[in-house]
């Protein structure tokens, strides 16, 4: 067994930030993927980069990635949390390989290392309030769920599971700070990269509009605000004082 007892209300908890919104999803019909999805607003060509713009603003996640290291390195992150910080450090390279020339093929590299930071992120969630205590196992199912994810997408271009992967980690996030708010010594700053990724999503729905509002597409703006929601969570700290507290089950 992977965790301490569970109490019922825990129950409750995996069941409405996990199970429910997975049998919700599943239920709705097939999500394939729009090829109208890599018709971004910035057609812009500077220095030879075509799409400069939505390239470009991806060296925002790297900033944050070696932040993320600068503080792996003085706090000595869990393994879970370590690799959120390497997710987001992929996600550079591999969103800006995908917006040189956005296609299906290329949008795989885009997501793949989103996923990495999804399911690691869920992990370090759940391997603090749980206290599990083997990590690294539990980070492997994972992300190998993660994963599976997109090989679903791939191979029926399907989404619904990929959505599912996505969401359960923000609404797991959205619990403990409202409901269990004493686990972390700063807990305002999960609303805060709420809040950030709140409008990531909404620049990125309306990336042609913003263009046309600002003359700088709303896709490249939600790179910055992406990166920013995850800095907060980086910056996010466990209130050891509470969690040592629980007893973890022996191995």
């Amino acid at each position: 067994m992977l965790t301490r007892k569970i109490q019922l209300q825990d129950s409750m908890f995996l069941i409405a930030t996990f199970a429910l919104p997975l049998v919700w999803m599943m239920s709705l019909s097939k999500i394939t993927q729009n090829p109208i999805y890599h018709n971004f607003a910035d057609k812009s060509t500077i220095l030879g980069i075509p799409h400069f713009f939505d390239v470009v603003t991806n060296i925002f996640f790297l900033v944050v990635g070696v932040l993320g290291l600068q503080e792996h390195q003085k706090n000595n992150f869990r393994p879970s949390k370590l690799a959120l910080i390497i997710g987001v450090l992929l996600v550079a390279p591999g969103s800006a390989y995908y917006h040189l020339m956005p296609n299906n093929e290329r949008l795989l590299w885009d997501r793949l290392p989103m996923v990495i930071g999804f399911c690691s992120l869920t992990t370090w969630l759940l391997v603090e309030y749980f206290k599990i205590q083997k990590e690294k196992l539990l980070l492997l199912i994972l992300n190998l769920i993660g994963l599976s994810s997109l090989a679903v997408w791939v191979s029926t271009d399907d989404l619904r599971f990929y959505y599912w992967v996505q969401l359960s980690p923000v609404l797991l996030l959205l619990y403990m700070a409202i409901f269990k708010r004493t686990m972390f010594k700063n807990a305002n700053l999960v609303f805060g990269a709420f809040a950030f990724y709140v409008g990531a999503k909404l620049t990125e729905t309306y990336d042609i509009q913003i263009f046309n509002e600002l003359g700088f597409s709303g896709h490249s703006i939600k790179h910055i605000l992406a990166a920013i929601a995850v800095y907060f969570l980086i910056k996010l700290e466990i209130n050891k004082s509470l969690t040592t507290s629980q007893t973890p089950l022996k191995s």
